[in-house]
């Protein structure tokens, strides 16, 4: 019976971990910062990853969400975690930046990311490194000084 009683409970308290990520997950599609705050504080994994590999930090990035970005990096999210095809949330910013979908949050997103550590030079899946991403697909000089230091051209 105490076994019973004991895989129950460690049902009950693994699906309750997932809810609290699936809570968090949709908090931040909404934008609900002070939402997702309480999610992490009451111990929300910043760090879940989707069927693709992609964490949190992957879609922030990817979508320019600047508040969100910092509310992870804050929140101690991997800022090398790569997907299943090898893209790290560097890699995810600078594919989004295409034409019109660019704005300053994907910049500053960017300016986060490598402020906080992301490796510049890491190759995905196709072997491209997100600097590489940056200068096929960045309308934006700005985008490529913020990866580009002087010391990366000689």
């Amino acid at each position: 019976m105490k076994k019973i009683i004991l895989s129950v409970l460690m049902i009950y308290s693994s699906l309750s971990w997932c809810n609290i990520e699936q809570s968090l997950s949709d908090a931040l599609q909404r934008n609900d910062i002070e939402s997702a705050k309480k999610l992490i504080v009451d111990g929300a994994d910043v760090n879940v990853r989707d069927s693709q590999g992609n964490s949190l930090l992957h879609y922030a990035a990817f979508f320019g969400k600047v508040q969100i970005v910092k509310l992870l990096l804050a929140a101690h999210a991997d800022v090398q975690a790569r997907n299943k095809k090898g893209s790290s949330s560097l890699h995810m910013a600078t594919v989004s930046c295409v034409g019109k979908s660019f704005d300053d949050e994907h910049l500053e997103s960017i300016q986060l990311l490598v402020a906080a550590g992301a490796h510049k030079y890491v190759k995905n899946g196709k072997r491209i490194t997100p600097i590489a991403l940056a200068w096929r697909n960045c309308p934006s000089a700005a985008v490529l000084m913020s990866l580009v230091e002087l010391g990366d051209l000689l």
